[in-house]
């Protein structure tokens, strides 16, 4: 498990996206930053990709992992 990862998210609020980066403890707790707030779906790609760089994190899509 990557000590990060990056999350992009479906702005509460039309097509738009927000991004944030988790920075996960040992004991499973997580602190999240913003990264990105409501921004057009390529301008959230693109900074998540930039952030999955520089922290060695995974991307998250949250909209696909939702449990049905």
């Amino acid at each position: 498990m990557s000590a990060y990862e990056v999350r992009v998210e479906k702005h509460w609020q039309g097509k738009k996206y927000n991004v944030s980066l988790v920075s996960w403890e040992r004991n499973g707790s997580g602190m999240t930053s913003g990264r990105a707030f409501e921004v057009p779906f390529k301008k959230a790609m693109k900074e998540a990709e930039r952030q999955s760089e520089l922290y060695n994190a995974p991307i998250i899509k949250m909209w696909e992992n939702k449990d049905e």
